[in-house]
């Protein structure tokens, strides 16, 4: 059996909405009777010669215009009294100054925080991290061209996916008796991806730049508060994990005949077994070369064969230009 809720006013004043529920009673109601009933007490009170608090609940209803109290509704119009006195305190505290959140608070902020707090505090959140990808063919020229970026970017970090490869020991070997190398499956991904987040968490590096700027223009002052990180490697955009995380793709290119001769003159550990360019290297290159052409976006291709100062020039210029958009991006936010 449903129960439909007690009706607690009789009778409310013309032009006044009829309200059910002390939740669904505005105050605007209190403050427009508030006034009016005090009038008529104190006119009561001079008439008569007793005080407003002698008034029965029947005498004090009518003057709120309401009805008198049935039996059980006592509680309520004690309760309405008590919300409308309530409202009168508070109005008077408003008036001086001295709400609550006026008298407490501020202070203790102001005191506590100095201003070279504030500062630092400023400049924590306009830092910006820059996550640079460095990929392409084995010997185009990868690793020089990281630590040479390196030197001249502050706040600079390298780190290599050659230092993620698996023991020889958990290596795939294939029927020709080759060792996959040159696949994902090589790599401890997983740690590499965890290891750049932990950097971009923490920030860490030498924040010094060894050699002079290329560009005095965009000195210092551009980077001051960004900290960039180079990851070079040869599998960087086939895995999705990392794609997530890069502000800037470089990929390095180099002819068939070129990649062979430079690896030729290389020693690995293991070395490369007769045949394993031919075999191995060269096509899994050209087929994850493939798959990230047809997947991933905004890669910039550079040409391996080109000296390393004119690769530098281009690639130290270019990320300039990236950090440019950086800070106006960060500038448009705080403004």
């Amino acid at each position: 059996m449903s129960r439909k809720p007690t009706q607690l006013f009789t009778h409310i004043p013309s032009g006044q909405p009829q309200c059910r529920g002390l939740l669904s009673l505005p105050f605007l109601y209190f403050r427009s009777t508030q006034k009016d009933a005090q009038r008529v007490r104190d006119q009561r009170k001079l008439s008569h010669g007793r005080s407003s608090e002698a008034l029965t609940d029947q005498q004090k209803a009518e003057d709120d215009g309401l009805s008198a109290p049935e039996p059980g509704q006592h509680c309520f119009y004690k309760t309405l009294r008590f919300a409308m006195s309530f409202e009168k305190r508070s109005s008077a505290r408003r008036a001086r100054g001295q709400t609550r959140s006026a008298r407490a608070a501020p202070r203790v902020f102001v005191d506590s925080v100095s201003d070279s707090g504030k500062e630092e505090l400023e400049r924590k959140q306009a830092m910006k991290i820059l996550v640079i990808g460095l990929g392409g063919v084995t010997n185009g020229g990868k690793t020089t061209l990281a630590e040479k970026l390196k030197k001249l970017l502050p706040n600079c970090d390298t780190l290599c996916q050659d230092d993620f490869f698996k023991p020889e020991s958990e290596v795939e070997t294939d029927e020709r008796g080759f060792k996959l190398y040159d696949v994902l499956d090589a790599l401890y991904m997983d740690e590499m991806v965890k290891t750049i987040h932990n950097w971009m968490k923490s920030h860490t590096s030498s924040g010094v730049a060894t050699e002079e700027p290329m560009d005095t223009c965009n000195s210092l002052k551009m980077t001051e508060d960004v900290y960039i990180l180079i990851v070079e490697g040869f599998l960087l955009y086939n895995y999705e994990p990392l794609n997530e995380l890069w502000n800037r793709r470089y990929f390095l290119t180099l002819p068939y005949e070129e990649c062979k001769r430079r690896r030729s003159t290389r020693v690995y550990q293991p070395a490369d077994t007769p045949g394993y360019f031919d075999g191995h290297v060269w096509p899994m290159y050209l087929k994850y070369k493939n798959e990230m052409e047809e997947s991933a976006s905004n890669i910039v291709y550079l040409d391996g064969t080109k000296s390393q100062e004119e690769l530098l020039s281009y690639v130290y210029n270019d990320i300039i230009q990236e950090l440019k958009k950086l800070r106006e991006g960060n500038q448009q936010v705080t403004a």
